[in-house]
């Protein structure tokens, strides 16, 4: 599980470009993935922090 580490990095570094390019001319679906993604992102930090309390992730 050390490897989700590097995640909190990875998604929105892989989420910008697909706003900025794919979805630049539709509002909606920007927002829509902005949204999807900052949740992604709250589930991911709930689950590195059960991850830590948990003890298995170690430094």
């Amino acid at each position: 599980m050390n490897h989700w580490i590097i995640l909190p990095l990875l998604l929105p570094a892989l989420v910008a470009p697909l706003i900025a390019l794919a979805v630049r001319h539709d509002i909606v679906l920007a927002r829509v993935f902005s949204v999807a993604s900052a949740v992604l992102m709250l589930v991911l930090g709930l689950i590195l922090m059960g991850s830590v309390v948990d003890g298995s992730v170690v430094t």
